[in-house]
Formats: C-alpha cells, structure tokens, sequence
C-alpha cells in the first residue's frame, strides 16, 4: 500500500511463541523481494498482543496496538502479525471491521508428492477461498450458568444481519469475475434454515449484479 505522503508502510506485530521467528522471516523474504532502488518500504513494530497483552494490560488488544493500526490503516498500510492467543484476532477484525478473509490454494513446489491426495486431482488447482469475519458464532454472544438441576450450562448465540452477507458476498462476486466466473456458496441448508435462506438470498443478487454463476454447495457434501 502506497502512502501518498511516504514509502509504503507496513506495521509489525510479532506475536507470541515463534511468531517473532516468522515475522522477522517474512520481512527478510520482503526486503529480499524488493531490490535496492525498486520500492523503498517503511517497517515499524509495536508491543505485545494475545495472551502474553492480557497478562499485562487484561485484555488481547491493548490501546497501544488498537492506535498504532489506526495510524497505519489511515496511512494506506498494512498489518503484518504473529500469531496471538485468546480473542486477539477476533478482536481485531471486530476493532477495524477486517470482515472479508481471503485465502489463496495453488500448488507450491513439492505439493503432489506430499499431499494425500493422487497428484493428477491437484493439476491445475487454482481456488480462492473466502470467509465472512464480522459475523457468525465467532462474533457472537456467550455466557455460562446452571441448568434447573444444577449442571452447567454453557450458551451462545450469534447472528448475521443482510448487511453483512450482502456485502461479503458482493466482494466475493467481484473477485470471481477475475477469474473463471465462478462463485460456490457453502451453507448448511437444513441444519441452519433462517441464515442460509438469508445467504442464499444475498448470493442471488450478488451473481445477478456481477454477472457471475452460482453453486450452491452443502457443507455436508
């Protein structure tokens, strides 16, 4: 991302356990994917954040980090992080509505001949994955107490609103107009009626609007 008053800026969070070992390993990969004279990138880091942030500040996202990504999200740049334990990255997708999740599967060097499945089923395997972050059960609601016999009894609750699969879908829609034209919608039909009617709903108009295919595909299957 491109700041228009600066290089490109990118903010580091390294995380817990090894995150720190991955994070300074990616950066090395990056500096050593942008040659000298090519593009000048701007890398600034901040504290702790997930478990090891509760036991200091009780809580995933302390204020400090919630500030820093503002700034770097306002400058036109990105986030680069560790892994953080507790509800530090659900959090965050709430804190700065990081609702659309994206995640590439193409064959890497050494894939077939690892991989369970026969070689020749992964040829030419090219699918982009996407997940909706702002709603659903792990944006939901959740308490503990007791049933009437005194058992414990833990509950939660979650929902989605039009808005949010609206515009998921949407985007989802754009991004396979890219590529082949094709959009798989996975719902779980019977098992969650009033949500999927409600996907499917949004699914049809997203194709309709982008001029895309829909496949609507059980999760069961």
């Amino acid at each position: 991302h491109k700041d228009a008053d600066g290089p490109p800026l990118v903010g580091v969070l390294p995380g817990e356990g090894v995150g720190p070992e991955v994070i300074n390993a990616a950066l090395e990969i990056l500096c050593a994917v942008v040659t000298p004279g090519s593009l000048e990138i701007e890398i600034c880091e901040v504290g702790c954040i997930g478990r090891e942030a509760e036991q200091i500040f009780a809580t995933p996202l302390p204020e400090d980090v919630i500030r820093f990504c503002d700034d770097v999200f306002t400058r036109g740049g990105a986030i680069l992080h560790g892994p953080g334990g507790g509800r530090f990255v659900y959090n965050l997708r709430n804190q700065f509505d990081l609702f659309f999740k994206i995640s590439p599967l193409q064959i890497g060097l050494g894939v077939p001949q690892v991989s369970r499945l026969k070689p020749e089923t992964l040829r030419g395997l090219d699918i982009l994955v996407t997940r909706e972050n702002s709603g659903g059960i792990y944006q939901g609601r959740w308490e503990e107490g007791a049933d009437p016999s005194g058992d414990r009894l833990a509950r939660h609750y979650f929902e989605y609103s039009e808005k949010q699969v609206r515009r998921f879908l949407h985007a989802s829609a754009r991004l396979a107009k890219q590529r082949r034209g094709d959009l798989t919608v996975v719902w779980k039909e019977s098992g969650l009626p009033s949500i999927s009617k409600l996907w499917r709903a949004c699914a049809e108009e997203a194709v309709t609007a982008h001029g895309v295919r829909l496949h609507m595909v059980d999760i069961d299957l």
